[in-house]
């Protein structure tokens, strides 16, 4: 994909990555398939349900996606908050998931009746106000999911990040988790 409408920023890290990877790697990431995606009793999405593009920040745009899933449990990304949503009936929460400072997890009791559409966080860029790496494991047998925030050492992939000649607000934006 092109990368007119990126801010220079997001550009210049995008043209980075490309120029790590080999014509094979390159060519194996443009066959993979789009998504929606189905693996292992769970759906995967990039963005929104409809647009791997789309952001999903709220109840609103949040809906669509818990409604036309093909499985109770969907994850998505893109917008490295870790968190999600819930639907019952009627019904549509907003699930706070991310641990506190003094904590490494907090977890999620599934429930049969209930549809949900989670972020499991990013490993890299968190832009929540967490500079920890966050991820999610789920358990889908015994019905739970764990959001984990785990410590790194931020100044040594900043290091690299500077040495890599990388744009530097997105070393400092590690510092603080935006």
């Amino acid at each position: 994909m092109g990368t007119d409408d990126f801010n220079p920023i997001a550009r210049a890290a995008v043209l980075w990555s490309r120029a790590q990877l080999s014509n094979e790697n390159l060519d194996w990431l443009a066959n993979l398939p789009q998504g929606p995606m189905e693996s292992d009793g769970i759906v995967l999405v990039h963005g929104a349900f409809q647009d791997e593009d789309e952001y999903v920040f709220t109840p609103a745009q949040a809906l669509e996606g818990l409604l036309d899933s093909t499985l109770p449990v969907t994850f998505y990304g893109h917008t490295h908050h870790q968190g999600g949503f819930s639907y019952q009936d009627t019904q549509l929460d907003v699930l706070q998931l991310h641990p506190r400072d003094s904590e490494e997890r907090s977890a999620l009791r599934l429930e049969s009746e209930k549809r949900y559409l989670l972020n499991p966080g990013s490993v890299g860029q968190p832009r929540d106000g967490d500079p920890r790496a966050g991820f999610a494991i789920a358990d889908l047998e015994h019905e739970i999911v764990e959001f984990w925030r785990v410590p790194y050492d931020i100044e040594e992939v900043q290091e690299r990040m500077r040495k890599a000649k990388l744009p530097e607000p997105l070393a400092l934006r590690l510092t603080v988790g935006r």
